[in-house]
């Protein structure tokens, strides 16, 4: 099942797809928002989470199972979601980089990396792998417990992930001040 259809090829907005609970991204996200392990180490360290879908699936959000823990949002302003956020969780969304660049963690879940390369995007000059800046989980159980370790660790990016990021900046500050000068 692809999770396009949740979103009108004419317009590129959001319409309800019916078939959206079929696909592999609803059952991964609503298995990780519900994860009993999940919501117990959030409880016991005072967290909460927020769940911001992307604005293509909007419309979605009612179809997701609740708790107390996770506010699901379908619309969002993404700088005060990224300004109040403790660690970010994503997919292949570019918003990492904004998260990254005030020096908190995040988290990959690409659990669908094949059919991701396959139908939507192939791999880039990004690989997540060697370039990231947190680790990349494949499946729902490394997604889990990486989310667990950041708690526990009080939210800190972990080292080699800070060095990648201040380092990935400042190649592009250096970069755009090259292309400045040249100008």
């Amino acid at each position: 099942m692809n999770i396009k259809d949740a979103t009108s090829p004419i317009i590129y907005e959001s319409v309800y797809s019916s078939n959206f609970k079929k696909s592999e991204f609803f059952i991964f996200y609503d298995s990780l928002i519900n994860s009993p392990k999940l919501l117990e180490t959030i409880r016991k360290n005072n967290f909460t989470g927020v769940f911001c879908l992307y604005p293509s699936f909007s419309l979605q959000s009612i179809d997701f199972r609740q708790n107390p823990l996770f506010e699901i949002k379908g619309s969002f302003n993404y700088k005060e979601e990224l300004l109040k956020a403790s660690i970010l969780i994503t997919d292949y969304s570019s918003i990492f980089f904004d998260f990254s660049y005030i020096q908190r963690p995040v988290i990959y879940t690409q659990f669908d990396y094949d059919n991701y390369r396959k139908i939507h995007y192939k791999k880039g000059y990004f690989d997540y792998l060697i370039d990231g800046f947190g680790p990349v989980c494949y499946d729902l159980e490394c997604s889990i417990n990486e989310i667990i370790d950041g708690i526990q660790n009080c939210c800190k990016i972990k080292k080699k992930f800070l060095g990648e990021s201040k380092n990935f900046f400042l190649v592009m500050i250096t970069i755009i001040m090259i292309e400045l000068i040249m100008l």
